[in-house]
C-alpha cells in the first residue's frame, strides 16, 4: 500500500499536466490515463475524488496534502536507497516548521560519576561535557521536462515515478555518504567530510578496525557496495541476510565500489523535514541547464538555452525534497577503501 501511495504522487502530477493542456475535467483525465487504476484500485478512487477542487493550476503542496510523505518515507520505498535504510536506524529529529535545531552530543570520555550513597551522606557532583551539532534545513531539488504527448501515455506515470525516486535516492545517498564540506544556507556536510580512510588489510581486520574507530559504539551499522559481499561471505562475516557479524548492513550501488562505511547509528541525527513536494506546470520559462542561472541576470544577460513551456507544449515537473543530517560526535563515522 505504501508503494501505491508514492505512485499516486506521479499520477496526480501527470493528470494535472494533461488537464491543463486538454481542458478536460480531472475525473475524465484520470479515467482515460489510468483506466485500470480507476477500476480496481481504491487508492485511485480516492485520488479521483481528491482532485475535484476548483483550482486551475497546481499549487505548492497539492500532492503532499493527499499523501503526506516525508523524504524518509518516500525513499524508503526505493530498495537501493542508503538514505532510506539509515534513516530507520538513526536519531530522528523533527524539523518541520523550523529552520535550525541544535542536536546535543557528548564527549564519552567524560561521564557523570554515579556512586552508592549512604543515608544522609553527600551525593557526588560531577559534570559531563555536552557538545552540539547544528541541523540546518536543506532541500534537494530537480526539474524535469516532458511533452504533453508523452504524458498522455498510460506508461508515463510509472516510468516518471521510478525516475524521480531513483534519482532522488542517488542524489541523497551521494550527499549523505560524501566527503563534501557544508555550504552555509545550502547543504550539510557529507558524513565522510574530514575523515581519513582506515588502511585495509582483510575483511575481518577491516571490520574490527572500523568498529574500533567508532570508539565503543552503541548500535553500529555498515554500508557497502554489493561488490564487497563476496569478500564478506568468504570471510564468514555474513551471519544472516542484511547482517554483518550480527550488525545491520546497508547495501547499495549508490556507494562507490570498494568503500565500506561504519556508523554508530544513534549518533547520526537525520531530519526529513516537511513533506515531499512534486508539482507540475506548463506555464513559465526555464533555463535548460544542470547548473541554471537567472533567466535574465542583473547585467541584463539572458540565460541560454531557455524554453517557454506553453509555447512548446511542454510540462515542467518539479520535485523538492527537504532534508538534512549531522553526526553528533566526531568519531560516529569511519570508512575504509578496501581491495577485497
Amino acid at each position: 500500500m505504501k508503494q501505491r501511495r508514492y505512485h499516486v504522487i506521479t499520477m496526480l502530477a501527470l493528470a494535472e499536466a494533461v488537464r491543463l493542456n486538454t481542458h478536460e475535467d480531472r475525473a475524465t483525465v484520470m479515467k482515460r490515463l489510468f483506466p485500470a487504476d480507476s477500476q480496481r484500485d481504491p487508492m485511485a478512487a480516492l485520488l479521483e475524488r481528491g482532485v475535484q477542487g476548483p483550482a486551475d493550476s497546481v499549487t505548492p503542496g497539492w500532492a503532499a496534502e493527499l499523501t503526506q510523505q516525508t523524504i524518509a518515507a518516500y525513499l524508503a520505498s526505493t530498495p537501493a536507497s542508503l538514505y532510506g535504510q539509515l534513516v530507520r536506524l538513526a536519531q530522528a529529529v523533527p524539523l518541520t516548521g523550523e529552520n535550525t535545531v541544535v542536536v546535543p552530543g557528548r564527549d564519552r570520555t567524560k561521564r557523570l560519576r554515579f556512586a552508592w550513597v549512604a543515608p544522609g551522606a553527600p551525593i557526588p557532583v560531577s559534570g559531563g561535557q555536552l557538545t552540539g551539532s547544528l541541523l540546518r534545513q536543506g532541500t534537494l531539488g530537480a526539474i524535469t521536462l516532458a511533452t504533453t504527448e508523452l504524458l498522455a501515455s498510460s506508461a508515463a506515470a510509472s516510468v516518471l515515478d521510478a525516475l524521480l525516486r531513483e534519482d532522488a535516492a542517488y542524489a541523497a545517498d551521494n550527499a549523505l555518504f560524501g566527503t563534501d564540506a557544508a555550504v552555509a544556507g545550502k547543504n550539510p556536510a557529507g558524513l565522510l567530510f574530514g575523515l581519513t580512510p582506515i588502511p585495509s588489510t582483510n575483511p575481518q581486520a577491516d571490520v574490527r578496525a572500523l568498529l574500533e574507530a567508532l570508539n565503543n559504539p552503541t548500535a553500529p551499522a555498515f554500508a557497502c557496495n554489493a561488490l564487497q559481499l563476496p569478500g564478506l561471505q568468504a570471510a564468514h562475516l555474513m551471519t544472516a541476510p542484511g547482517l554483518l557479524a550480527g550488525m545491520p548492513l546497508m547495501v547499495s550501488a549508490n556507494i562507490p565500489p570498494g568503500r565500506v562505511v561504519a556508523v554508530d547509528a544513534p549518533d547520526i541525527a537525520m531530519s526529513s523535514g516537511d513533506t515531499v513536494a512534486i508539482e507540475a506546470t506548463e506555464q513559465g520559462v526555464v533555463h535548460e541547464e544542470d547548473d541554471p542561472g537567472a533567466i535574465v541576470d542583473e547585467a541584463g544577460t539572458v540565460a541560454r538555452p531557455v524554453r517557454a513551456l506553453w509555447q512548446t507544449s511542454v510540462v515542467a515537473i518539479r520535485a523538492l525534497y527537504p532534508t538534512t543530517w549531522a553526526a553528533r560526535r566526531a568519531d560516529a563515522v569511519a570508512y575504509a577503501d578496501v581491495t577485497w
